[in-house]
């Protein structure tokens, strides 16, 4: 200890250099502490959201949306342009079926009308045939039920039978049996005379002279004919019996005065 020094006071210099050392240590602590904030601020937290990079973020995604709204509308454009294609095929086809179904139409109509010619010429036909069928037998009778002999002679049998009805001077130009053969039934005596007046005296007086006899005498009627005469088979018999007497002559069932009668339904 130096001379002249009290023993119980401190020394200045030794309190300066602590006062030193205490002020160093707590800039220390303060510029570390300013270090750990800056260093805090600078790394973002994850919590928080990085305010920097979330404009890019947003940007980006509304780029890729618009472009994506951009095919999409370029997308249904095309399908609204196929769509309306579509549409005028289409519509270019139904006038072409509708064309179609007009030329269709004009040939059913044209078909049907042909269609009717032929038959209006078919009946014309079948009627001119049946009338020159009808004058081919103009002269013809048929006798029924005259029994059919073994090598008979059907011209001498039918002049016997002509004057059993009463006309002794009548001639013959042929007679032969017709018809189908039905086991149980002698054939027709077809017969076709010289002159038609002949016939009519024949038949007026045939039913009378033959009234006792197994056998008569019909008229040689056409198929169209025969099958007319039997159509109204029931009503002839009704008026007959009811006191109207009709003719069958020319394919109708006639009145006295030639008219044909007109039957009900």
């Amino acid at each position: 200890m130096p001379k002249g020094q009290s023993k119980g006071r401190k020394n200045p210099n030794e309190d300066e250099a602590r006062d030193v050392q205490q002020s160093l240590a707590e800039s220390l602590t303060r510029s570390q502490a300013r270090l750990t904030r800056n260093q805090h601020r600078q790394l973002p937290s994850p919590q928080e959201p990085d305010i920097d990079t979330e404009p890019a973020f947003s940007t980006e995604f509304h780029a890729r949306l618009n472009k994506i709204k951009e095919l999409f509308m370029t997308e249904l454009d095309n399908l609204q342009e196929e769509f309306s294609r579509a549409v005028v095929d289409l519509r270019a086809d139904l006038a072409e079926l509708a064309e179609d179904q007009k030329d269709l139409n004009n040939k059913y109509k044209d078909l049907e009308r042909k269609i009717d010619e032929l038959q209006t010429r078919e009946k014309l036909h079948a009627f001119q045939i049946n009338k020159q069928e009808r004058l081919s037998r103009k002269n013809n009778i048929r006798m029924v039920g005259v029994k059919l002999t073994e090598h008979e002679d059907c011209s001498a049998i039918a002049t016997k039978i002509i004057s059993e009805v009463g006309l002794q001077d009548c001639k013959l130009e042929r007679a032969h049996r017709d018809g189908k053969r039905i086991p149980g039934r002698d054939q027709h005596l077809l017969v076709k005379l010289t002159f038609h007046q002949d016939k009519v005296a024949v038949m007026k007086k045939a039913r009378q002279a033959l009234a006792d006899k197994d056998y008569y005498i019909i008229d040689d009627l056409t198929a169209e004919d025969l099958q007319e005469k039997r159509k109204w088979r029931t009503q002839v018999q009704a008026l007959f019996d009811a006191g109207t007497r009709l003719r069958f002559i020319a394919g109708r069932w006639r009145e006295r005065d030639g008219k044909p009668y007109v039957f009900g339904g």
